[in-house]
């Protein structure tokens, strides 16, 4: 007997084995559906119990409602009017009253009777509709199932028959077996299969041991471009870095240059503003301090006229007096403490009029002045404000420089950029 003999033996009895294994799926799923099928048809028969039931309710109490309503008549022994058996109190409070109220009372009632059933009607129709599509539903789910329980019957029978033929064959090769002499060949097939065995693993490891020199010759090319590229992308970036940050360093020597003349300019106007408004302060206060002065010489030249009128008046007065009466000293006392009050009277007044001359216009002069220095001064920039934007200026190349470090090459700003950037931050503090 060759290796082929025994191959085909030992295949077909691996086909017998996976044969009952599909068989044992087969049954269990089999056993699963039939399950699945009793558990549904009992569910079906517990749904359609209810529904009927429920159907048969509603029936029955749609009959009751229209043989109360068909029986709720009852009439007299003459053509009088009739009246419903419900409302008996009803028409037993209202035994005094007109018949054409009760019989108007009575047509609204019956009519909203005959609403109700009619409402419940078509409720119990539409509950119909639903139940019976529910059970439609229902039939089509275990018809389905049934479908699927007689593909898997026939899939079984199919797979009985498939086992009888594996049984059949392995009877005759059974009994090819019982007259063959087997250990002999079986150790033929031994040896056989072990020459096989040990020639596919020596062509399996040469083939591995080939894989892997292809594996590890292009990883080492690969890793060797990698690195070059590597090299590259960094002197790269690195040429790109440096170039930027000279363009930079060209664009902040620009920058601190016009800082520099505009602080320049700024100091020289700074110093002839103020040599202007020390002049004009000079001059204002020189011409103030004369425009007082001669007013004040105005008043006191005033007051010194009226004075001396005043004492020439009173002088005569006294004279007049002295000579008319030689006999009235008191009267004269009294005249000369009246001279001696509007005496320290003009005298308050001229100080007065003096410290208002000065504290009035000259105050006022000097509020102004101070106000404008104070102006001058909030307009004019520190030596802080422009530490700080020189700051500003050196955190943004820092900044930059990381940016350009983590991100690698990348198109750097145009110079009219930062120049208007730096411009405006130069602005925001004056």
């Amino acid at each position: 007997m060759d290796s082929r003999t025994m191959e085909h033996r030992l295949k077909v009895l691996h086909e017998q084995r996976d044969v009952l294994e599909r068989l044992d799926e087969v049954q269990d799923a089999l056993a699963l559906l039939r399950q699945r099928q009793e558990h549904q048809a009992t569910q079906w028969q517990a749904v359609s119990a209810e529904q009927r039931q429920h159907c048969s309710d509603l029936a029955s109490m749609y009959q009751q409602l229209q043989e109360l309503v068909a029986g709720g008549w009852v009439g007299g022994g003459d053509d009088n009017v009739r009246m419903p058996r419900c409302s008996a109190a009803l028409a037993s409070a209202a035994e005094g009253t007109a018949t054409a109220p009760i019989t108007a009372m009575h047509d609204a009632l019956s009519t909203e009777l005959r609403d109700v059933l009619l409402n419940f009607r078509q409720y119990i129709e539409r509950h119909m509709e639903t139940t019976k599509q529910r059970l439609d539903d229902m039939q089509k789910s275990i018809d389905r199932i049934e479908g699927t329980v007689e593909g898997n019957r026939h899939r079984f029978t199919q797979q009985e028959e498939r086992i009888a033929q594996l049984e059949q064959q392995q009877r005759q090769l059974q009994q090819r077996l019982s007259s063959t002499p087997l250990l002999e060949d079986v150790q033929q097939l031994q040896r056989t299969l072990g020459e096989q065995l040990r020639s596919m693993q020596e062509g399996l490891t040469a083939a591995m041991q080939r894989q892997s020199d292809g594996i590890n010759e292009r990883l080492a090319s690969h890793e060797a471009q990698c690195c070059g590229e590597q090299n590259a992308l960094r002197r790269e970036t690195l040429q790109s870095i440096d170039k930027t940050v000279e363009e930079l360093r060209k664009e902040l020597d620009v920058v601190r240059r016009e800082v520099e003349a505009q602080t320049a300019h700024t100091s020289a106007s700074l110093r002839v503003s103020e040599e202007q408004i020390r002049c004009h302060v000079e001059e204002t206060l020189k011409s103030h301090v004369t425009q007082t002065c001669e007013q004040i010489h105005g008043v006191h030249s005033e007051l010194s006229g009226k004075h001396l009128e005043l004492v020439e008046d009173t002088m005569e007065a006294v004279e007049k007096i002295a000579q008319v009466a030689d006999g009235l000293p008191g009267k004269v006392a009294l005249l000369q403490e009246d001279v001696a009050s509007v005496r320290e009277t003009l005298r308050r007044h001229g100080e007065v009029l003096n410290e208002q001359c000065l504290q009035g216009s000259l105050q006022g002069a000097f509020d102004e002045v101070k106000d404008w220095l104070l102006d001058l001064e909030r307009r004019v920039p520190t030596r802080g404000e422009l530490d700080e934007v020189m700051a500003g200026v050196d955190d943004r190349l820092s900044a930059l420089r990381r940016e350009f470090i983590i991100r690698g090459p990348v198109e750097h700003p145009p110079l009219g950029t930062v120049e208007d950037t730096e411009g405006n931050d130069d602005a925001a503090p004056k």
